[in-house]
């Protein structure tokens, strides 16, 4: 095998290792921002960094309520399980909504994808709640993601990552 060839594996493994993200125990953020109710967290709508973030699994519910995504479907059913990160995006009664949790047993081909399809609930601590029904007239876009903290992006970066490995992994066929 030639040097060139040997060099060319390694700066491929070692950008394999660099932008993949781990499957590893992550952490997420778990926040509600309900426009209007002073219950809510604020900087979970735009600055959830400012936030401490909560080991994906042991899910502490804290403050006046809490973030739950519901599977529509159950636990037995999941092919291949996988806790992951979800952001979920829209509006109840025309007041922005902004929602970060845990997603536990989510199916791991729904990583990286963003849609309406899946069902969260507000609780508030007197246990009163709102749902947010998957393909309802309320529904959130969902995103779930899960590189550690990747629900307090703007966006998610799965699908990026993907296509630049791609990309280099190309280039590097026809280079060879």
């Amino acid at each position: 095998m030639k040097f060139t060839h040997v060099f060319t594996i390694a700066v491929a493994v070692i950008f394999a290792f660099t932008v993949i993200p781990s499957t590893e125990a992550f952490n997420c953020y778990n926040c509600v921002y309900l426009q209007g109710n002073n219950a809510s967290t604020s900087q979970c709508e735009n600055k959830p960094k400012d936030l401490t973030p909560i080991y994906c699994g042991s899910r502490s519910a804290e403050g006046p309520m809490t973030a739950t995504l519901i599977p529509g479907y159950t636990q037995n059913s999941v092919r291949s399980p996988k806790n992951l990160c979800g952001k979920g995006t829209g509006s109840y009664n025309s007041k922005k909504v902004v929602l970060r949790a845990c997603v536990p047993y989510a199916e791991s081909s729904h990583d990286g994808k963003c849609n309406k399809y899946y069902d969260w609930r507000i609780t508030f601590q007197n246990g009163s709640y709102i749902d947010f029904r998957g393909n309802g007239t309320n529904a959130l876009n969902t995103c779930l993601c899960s590189k550690d903290k990747c629900n307090g992006a703007n966006g998610l970066h799965s699908g990026v990552t993907v296509a630049v490995l791609g990309t280099f992994l190309t280039l590097l066929r026809k280079l060879y």
